[in-house]
């Protein structure tokens, strides 16, 4: 009696997100408010603009007053018991790191590494809204070669040792920048071609790559110890 359930409303914000995306796939103007029902049908969902859940400070419950029938004064009390939010995205993350190193005789070395950081990720520790929003994938290979086994013949004394490597990383964001609310795959559902999508996906990703070249103690040894030393 205290609290008819026809007075309460249970929302899911994924209705939320998903009237506001396919107002954004039908490219429509932002400004114009945009009107769906719930899935229970109970409820009219109004988006305008672009509101971000994400960053909501306040929340207003407005209460609307028809014209009675008798155009009599009526006095109400208008009780808001309480607001929660259930049902949270608990889905665990995973991480995963491989390294391989090889030598090349007496040519030199080589190694290369991976590493994997899935949406989620997180120690135990950690809360959710502390666990990692972004899927990360690096790799890098470098090597040290003698160059000199193969340029110069042995009889020269000249060592010329080199070091390259290539390392690149690249982060995907669980939401779209832009909507920081919406996930991007569903972002990425609002563009009519797959080609569109890959240059969007790459838009929105942190990208970072370095190579390196670098020649460091090349020298011209003595072959010959008797002979008498020069200035090189």
């Amino acid at each position: 009696l205290v609290w008819p359930l026809e007075n309460e409303i249970d929302i899911s914000i994924n209705e939320l997100l998903g009237l506001k995306s396919e107002r954004n796939r039908n490219n429509l103007n932002p400004l114009v408010p945009y009107t769906g029902v719930s899935n229970d049908g109970r409820h009219k969902i109004t988006v305008k603009g672009r509101p971000d859940i994400s960053t909501i400070l306040t929340m207003m419950i407005g209460v609307r007053n028809p014209e009675s029938q008798d155009r009599e004064t009526k006095s109400v009390c208008i009780w808001a018991n309480e607001l929660r939010v259930t049902d949270f995205d608990t889905n665990a993350g995973w991480a995963a790191n491989a390294r391989v190193a090889a030598k090349l005789a007496d040519l030199g070395n080589i190694s290369a590494s991976t590493r994997y950081t899935s949406i989620g990720f997180g120690s135990i520790q950690q809360r959710i809204s502390e666990r990692t929003r972004m899927e990360t994938f690096q790799y890098d290979v470098s090597t040290t070669l003698n160059l000199d086994k193969f340029l110069f013949p042995q009889k020269t004394g000249l060592k010329e040792p080199m070091f390259a490597s290539y390392e690149e990383s690249i982060g995907t964001p669980q939401f779209d920048p832009l909507d920081p609310d919406v996930p991007l795959e569903a972002s990425l559902e609002s563009f009519d071609t797959e080609e569109e999508r890959q240059n969007y996906r790459q838009l929105v990703q942190d990208r970072s790559v370095r190579r390196s070249l670098n020649f460091t103690n090349v020298r011209k040894e003595k072959v010959n110890k008797e002979k008498k030393a020069q200035i090189y």
